[in-house]
């Protein structure tokens, strides 16, 4: 059996969605190229070399290692600072803790915030939400005990 062509609206129905087809591809592709542009931002043509990459530039500039592998960053740009684990002592004596916190860095005590948040420990403690609290407002990070609070 002989096909018919298509009628005129056939036609038109065929070109409205092929038009929609087109017209939703381009929106898709529209804000990508504005980020692209806007953010330069690159292809990636091997993910496994740029994560790599970017684990190697983490680890030159973090000061201070963390339990969840993130790590701290130097805060003031000094060099050669001491840092100490504090998590031990923080979940022992308070004594020690507090003798500790009196020498460490900046970076020391906020990887000593991460890990006790990596641990879970913070939600428990109350004298370690105090102490996290206070490390936070010592080191002027007001929007960051809020957020610890907000968490708690």
């Amino acid at each position: 059996m002989r096909r018919l062509p298509p009628t005129i609206e056939q036609l038109m129905r065929i070109m409205l969605v092929k038009k929609e087809q087109l017209r939703k591809t381009q929106i898709k592709r529209m804000p990508w190229k504005k980020l692209k542009a806007t953010f330069q931002i690159a292809e990636i043509d091997n993910m496994s070399d740029h994560l790599r990459n970017i684990r190697i530039d983490r680890e030159r500039v973090v000061v201070a290692q963390t339990l969840d592998n993130i790590g701290v960053t130097s805060i003031f740009n000094t060099k050669n600072q001491s840092h100490v684990n504090l998590l031990q002592a923080a979940l022992g004596n308070s004594q020690q803790l507090n003798d500790l916190l009196r020498e460490s860095s900046a970076e020391s005590k906020l990887a000593l915030i991460r890990n006790l948040q990596f641990l879970k420990h913070i939600p428990n403690d109350k004298r370690l939400q105090q102490l996290c609290k206070d490390l936070l407002e010592e080191l002027g990070m007001h929007d960051e005990m809020i957020h610890l609070t907000e968490m708690i």
